[in-house]
């Protein structure tokens, strides 16, 4: 049906065309009637190229607007939709880390951490990116950066959050490391570390605890 109509708008183009141009109104007219072919065209093409068929545009070069997006995607990892995306992109850039590849380990953890599932594994990728900010692994470090991620990554400290993101919120507040040094928030990030299962937290409630009631002054 499309070739049928392109094929009738360009025989009235070249029917016009070959007309004698007496004057400026039929210049005109055939102006825009040739437009109207040309936009016809270009629509024509778009139709064929997302439904995957061969076209060539208006300028003669032969493309498929499929082919293109393919193309596209074969650059990147594959990743099975019915599975964790996360915890895919996670691995990757896991592999990547271990081979030094900071800035490809950084990709793919980013990519993690924009799924939409509070999985554990984009809570991973939420704290890897922060402890390259800290570091100053492929980046230059950035405390207010690792503790924005420390934060996501910890998802507020509640079931499923990644527990070491959690402890390193406690670390920050207990040192002052980008925010006021503050040793009772410092011990409630510490206190939910360990309630979301972290077993490396008692040293530092203890000694959190003990540094609050250093401070606090005694009534006599």
């Amino acid at each position: 049906m499309f070739a049928f109509i392109e094929q009738t708008i360009n025989i009235s183009i070249i029917r016009i065309c070959l007309m004698k141009k007496e004057n400026d109104m039929l210049k005109s007219f055939i102006t825009k009637v040739f437009i109207v072919g040309i936009c016809f065209n270009l629509m024509y093409s778009l139709i064929l190229g997302l439904s995957g068929m061969p076209i060539k545009n208006a300028l003669g070069f032969s493309t498929t607007l499929n082919a293109q997006i393919k193309h596209k995607r074969a650059t990147l990892p594959r990743v099975n939709i019915k599975e964790d995306s996360a915890t895919i992109y996670y691995n990757l850039g896991w592999d990547s880390y271990k081979k030094s590849n900071f800035n490809d380990a950084r990709y793919y953890w980013e990519r993690g951490s924009f799924s939409l599932k509070p999985s554990p594994d984009k809570f991973n990728c939420l704290f890897r990116l922060g402890l390259l900010q800290q570091v100053g692994e492929g980046v230059e470090v950035n405390l207010q950066a690792a503790f924005n991620f420390y934060m996501k990554a910890s998802y507020n400290g509640k079931p499923g959050g990644n527990v070491d993101a959690t402890k390193n919120i406690g670390t920050f507040y207990e040192n002052g490391m980008f925010v006021v040094k503050d040793n009772v928030k410092a011990l409630e990030w510490y206190l939910r570390a360990k309630a979301q299962g972290n077993v490396y937290c008692d040293e530092d409630i203890a000694r959190v605890k003990k540094n609050i009631a250093d401070s606090t002054p005694v009534i006599k």
